[in-house]
């Protein structure tokens, strides 16, 4: 059974339903109360536990997922210095980034064996104000930071997994419109966009596998979802506000 979370930031809760691969539908499993202004969600890449961000009171909290039920049980909490706009998970499970939208950084807390956060974080860094989106790319050695508004550009890093640091990059790429997200698979506006001098080879050809979804007006609402097998290409993090929410599709059947 595939399972959809779906954060509701002004209500206190994640909803849980129950999707029907074959005909797309959605049936409403439960509701899990969580103060705090639940928004940004993530699962982890076994699928064994989620993570949400709380905007109305900085902190981050985790849960264990049950199988086969899909319901949430918290497994602690870390105070954060801003509210997180999203959160991810890097591909070894171990480390979750962060993006902070009104303070404009970029954050990576461990993730402890059992699958709770752990604090302090390992990384708190500064980058330009409305950062927007953090995941790594599919080689798990680096991680792009979109900055939409007046900031108008895209932060890489390399990460090292082993650790969690992040080293940064001289600002990778700039369009006319604001970058808000990006996945894999994809270039921007159907060809790679220009990178500045000083980049390394290696980042610059991370950078081609991603796509930008650029933000327009003073919209805040994108979602990408699916039904059956999960794509190959997939974005990890699968939808983003829809009036301050998240949804997240579990695909472990």
């Amino acid at each position: 059974m595939q399972h959809v979370y779906i954060t509701l930031q002004g209500d206190d809760k994640i909803a849980i339903y129950n999707l029907d691969s074959a005909s797309g539908n959605l049936t409403h499993q439960e509701d899990i109360a969580i103060v705090g202004g639940p928004a940004p969600f993530i699962v982890s890449p076994d699928g064994h536990h989620a993570y949400t961000g709380l905007r109305s009171v900085n902190r981050m909290v985790s849960f264990d997922i049950d199988s086969p039920s899909g319901t949430l049980t918290p497994t602690g909490s870390v105070d954060l210095e801003s509210d997180p706009c999203y959160i991810s998970v890097d591909a070894t499970g171990r480390y979750l980034l962060s993006a902070y939208y009104f303070s404009g950084h970029i954050a990576v807390h461990p993730i402890n064996p059992d699958g709770a956060l752990g604090d302090p974080a390992t990384e708190w860094l500064g980058t330009r104000p409305k950062a927007h989106c953090a995941h790594t790319d599919a080689s798990n050695n680096f991680t792009f930071l979109p900055h939409v508004g007046e900031s108008n550009a895209i932060y890489p890093f390399r990460f090292d997994s082993s650790t969690g640091p992040l080293t940064p990059t001289p600002p990778l790429c700039r369009e006319r419109f604001a970058p808000r997200a990006f996945a894999q698979g994809c270039t921007v506006s159907g060809r790679p966009t220009a990178c500045p001098r000083g980049v390394s080879p290696a980042a610059a050809s991370a950078a081609r596998r991603v796509a930008t979804a650029h933000g327009g007006g003073q919209s805040r609402s994108s979602a990408t979802t699916a039904y059956g097998p999960l794509p190959v290409l997939a974005p990890r993090n699968l939808a983003w506000p829809i009036r301050r929410s998240c949804a997240w599709t579990n695909w472990r059947r």
